[in-house]
């Protein structure tokens, strides 16, 4: 899951499938502002924007169980996503196609965040903040 040579939270998948979604969202949040939905556009983009930032902020940490506490919340801001999706869906702002679309490169982040945090827990490496001290 995790390549040992991986430097930074840039070279991960996983962040550049977040990335690639808050980027689609922008799409979504313009059509939810259109149509006067400017609460439901902001958490939308809020917590799509919060997956990718908790995953680098998890990284910026050093130490994997500061990564895993983030990706933990980088995980409830995917679910809240999902959620949001569905609401958008009631507001007529998505179709029933979109919506599948979106929820299955949720549902995917999500796997992948489950995975590497599974991945890290299982680890033996502690971090690079503690490189130093291992022998």
């Amino acid at each position: 899951m995790l390549d040992l040579k991986m430097k930074n939270f840039l070279e991960t998948q996983l962040w550049q499938d977040s990335i690639k979604l808050y980027k689609q969202s922008s799409i979504i949040v313009v059509k939810l502002k259109h149509s006067g939905y400017f609460r439901l556009s902001e958490q939308f983009e809020s917590s799509c924007g919060s997956i990718c930032d908790n995953i680098a902020e998890g990284f910026g940490r050093g130490g994997n169980k500061e990564l895993i506490q983030f990706l933990a919340i980088a995980r409830g801001s995917c679910h809240e996503c999902i959620s949001q999706v569905y609401r958008i869906e009631i507001v007529n702002c998505i179709s029933s196609v979109e919506r599948d679309e979106y929820l299955t490169k949720l549902f995917d982040i999500s796997k992948q965040l489950n995975g590497f945090s599974a991945y890290l827990q299982k680890s033996e490496l502690k971090g690079v903040k503690y490189k130093s001290r291992n022998p």
